[in-house]
């Protein structure tokens, strides 16, 4: 992989991953078009390593709320249903993310969904503040159908948490710090299984190291400006963007 590759997919990364678009998505899309083999293990690995980046920029935005003893319950009952459901299905998922076709049309009907979702949304009040053990064990299942690319991890969260009736900035919020012990799982479950892919060639490691930095730093600016966005906006827009870049994939592909 090109140093330059690196940098643009860590920018690309840390750009997506809290948004309701999938990064996975658009890391798989970046990749296919760069030309990359998408069923290598290098490039799986890298595209799964670079997105705790973003993650370590919530660890950094919200480090006292991720300290919190509730907070850590709360998030360690959201992420064991997403770990027990990736494990059963990881062979499948990685089939998946070697098909740009399926990413496709998720990116479509996820669009729809979420306009719908919106349209219904307006309409409803006496809107929840506080995140449950119930639900946040929910959240965990939903937020499994998002290893499927395309769908997005943040977007599967913050439309059921729309259909429950959060508040969105409490259910954005939330998505944002589950991402943190669900990316550092399955990010370490990544490394640790393709090991060979870190010890053959060191500049696989710098690769990764350069990727990981710039999703870093880019998901900081992007977490500092989505709270107030999500406050004043609704999310139609990013279903409007889901559904235009499935059409044109769709047709292109």
């Amino acid at each position: 992989m090109q140093t330059i590759h690196s940098i643009f997919l860590g920018i690309l990364e840390g750009f997506t991953e809290f948004l309701p678009v999938s990064s996975t998505a658009h890391l798989v899309l970046a990749n296919y078009f760069l030309g990359y083999d998408l069923r290598s293990d290098l490039i799986q690995t890298f595209e799964i390593s670079i997105q705790l980046g973003a993650v370590f920029a919530v660890v950094f935005y919200y480090f006292k709320d991720l300290i919190k003893l509730e907070t850590i319950k709360i998030l360690v009952v959201g992420v064991v249903p997403t770990i027990v459901i990736g494990l059963v299905f990881k062979d499948y998922v990685k089939i998946l993310l070697a098909n740009p076709q399926v990413i496709a049309y998720t990116l479509l009907l996820g669009g729809i969904i979420m306009i719908i979702t919106e349209v219904w949304y307006k309409k409803q009040s006496n809107f929840k503040k506080e995140i449950t053990y119930k639900n946040s064990f929910l959240f965990g299942v939903v937020q499994s159908i998002a290893m499927i690319p395309g769908v997005s991890r943040s977007g599967a969260i913050i439309v059921s948490g729309l259909i429950m009736r959060y508040e969105r900035e409490v259910i954005a919020k939330y998505a944002f710090l589950l991402a943190v012990p669900t990316m550092f799982a399955a990010t370490c479950y990544s490394i640790l299984k393709n090991r060979e892919v870190f010890l053959n060639e060191q500049n696989n490691i710098l690769n990764i190291f350069i990727g990981f930095s710039f999703a870093f730093l880019t998901a900081l600016i992007v977490l500092k400006m989505l709270i107030p966005f999500v406050k004043k906006y609704s999310f139609v827009p990013f279903g409007i963007y889901r559904i235009l870049l499935g059409i044109i994939l769709i047709i292109n592909l």
